[in-house]
């Protein structure tokens, strides 16, 4: 069983959607946001096929640029 992390889209803060799908942000802000206990924003482990199919989710996706 693969997994991805997920959010509810509906729940993504106004301030992070923008023109593109790509936002530039340090972990803690991120699990700050999402794992809040007054907050509803919640993130989610979901198995990928289910995750794949429910347009209520956005997948959380990181990279990471290694510059020398």
């Amino acid at each position: 069983m693969e997994t991805v992390l997920c959010v509810k889209r509906a729940d993504i803060p106004i301030a992070w959607v923008g023109e593109t799908s790509v936002i530039k942000m340090d972990e803690d802000i991120f699990f700050s946001a999402f794992s809040t206990t007054s907050s509803d924003l919640k993130y989610h482990w979901i198995e990928r096929n289910i995750a794949e199919q429910d347009s209520s989710l956005k997948q959380i996706i990181p990279y990471i640029i290694i510059q020398d």
